[in-house]
């Protein structure tokens, strides 16, 4: 579970861990992720999580750092209150041969959790605390 709650007018966001992070209050001079970033952040994080998962279980020697992401949100002209695309640019060990990267690749999008409930369109359910 994640929560969203204001102190000092700043937004933080906790998960169960205990971990946490700055979220985006609204005013222009606040630090802070913004939603969009981090629907793009989940889009990543999950996209690479698939990566490393196929990577170590084929045994493939590989390094942290040679595994990343970038996920942009945009919005098609016209559209205003939704994203209608999320590009992914993924980063993947230099060594690996075409053929097996491209497989990487499938895998990513095919495996992550977050990109599948945004393709299907999950409902959201809101009720009051």
């Amino acid at each position: 579970m994640t929560r969203i709650h204001y102190d000092n007018q700043q937004a933080t966001i906790t998960n169960d861990a205990g971990m946490t992070a700055t979220g985006f209050n609204g005013d222009i001079d606040a630090q802070g992720f913004r939603p969009k970033e981090l629907l793009e952040a989940a889009v990543a994080l999950c996209m690479t999580m698939n990566v490393r998962k196929v990577l170590e279980r084929d045994g493939i020697d590989f390094q942290l750092e040679d595994v990343a992401a970038t996920a942009t949100a945009s919005k098609e002209d016209g559209i205003t209150n939704r994203f209608t695309t999320i590009d992914v640019e993924l980063t993947l060990p230099a060594h690996l041969e075409a053929a097996y990267r491209t497989k990487l690749i499938k895998i990513a999008e095919r495996g992550c959790t977050i990109g599948n409930t945004i393709k299907a369109s999950a409902s959201i359910s809101v009720t009051e605390a």
